[in-house]
């Protein structure tokens, strides 16, 4: 199964750090685009893949206002809940989340690693 992840190509980056090692059992294309080019991309890459996977809910509005999904679409839910969901279980596996900034930046692997299993796991 080949699927597109379309947008921010800074988030397309974190989608493969956080996949890497993973077993995955479809191919991720990138294309990597800005809201605007959106519609013109989609008439170029459809017909070539078996879904698209939009990395935000912005892009994925857009695209559904201009152009018709030939494959099936989804994008990348984010929400308060899906924070608090992350924050939780640092908390729970004995993570100080009080400075959590210095420590996603310090420690970025194990961080996307924790961010991995709260939605993969």
């Amino acid at each position: 199964m080949k699927i597109g992840l379309v947008g921010a190509a800074s988030t397309i980056a974190t989608i493969h750090t956080l996949m890497d090692g993973k077993e995955v059992f479809v191919e991720l294309v990138d294309y990597p685009c800005r809201r605007e080019n959106v519609v013109e991309l989609l008439a170029e890459i459809q017909n070539g893949l078996d879904g698209i996977l939009f990395t935000g809910e912005s892009i994925f509005v857009h695209a559904g206002r201009y152009a018709s999904a030939i494959v099936p679409w989804t994008y990348l839910k984010r929400s308060v809940n899906s924070v608090l969901c992350v924050l939780l279980r640092a908390t729970m596996d004995g993570h100080d989340i009080r400075r959590i900034t210095s420590f996603a930046k310090d420690h970025e692997a194990e961080f996307l690693e924790m961010v991995t299993n709260v939605f993969v796991a």
